[in-house]
């Protein structure tokens, strides 16, 4: 029970049986009317608070892809230099490994005008 309804007369029995029934369906009808528009009420609100959340969701959710598009980006550029150093480094340790592999053939094939121990002895 949330209310009361109260009719009266100043005569005692002045409402007849049909009466009492019909005012006995009124009140069940406004009580019925007034719990369905508490509940439309409260409907109401939830929709708008729910309304709300999906915008703040959305605005969430553009944040975050906004973010991991930037992160995208930063680990592609990284990737880039990666791929920039290791074809550099690559080109700088094959330059110096030719280098070496070329005096090494030199040395063997003995090209290198004399050994360092003949060398030694004649300027002694």
């Amino acid at each position: 029970m949330f209310g009361a309804l109260n009719i009266y007369s100043t005569v005692t029995d002045s409402f007849t049986d049909e009466e009492v029934i019909l005012l006995t369906q009124l009140v069940r009808d406004i009580s019925f009317g007034i719990l369905t528009l508490r509940d439309l009420v409260l409907r109401m609100a939830a929709e708008q608070e729910l309304r709300q959340l999906n915008l703040e969701l959305k605005e969430h959710v553009r944040e975050r892809t906004r973010g991991l598009s930037e992160a995208i980006e930063w680990l592609r550029e990284l990737d880039r230099l990666k791929s920039m150093f290791i074809a550099s480094m690559s080109h700088e340790l094959r330059t110096l490994l030719n280098s070496i592999i070329r005096f090494m053939g030199i040395m063997v094939k003995g090209m290198t005008g004399g050994s360092m121990q003949s060398r030694s002895s004649s300027s002694a």
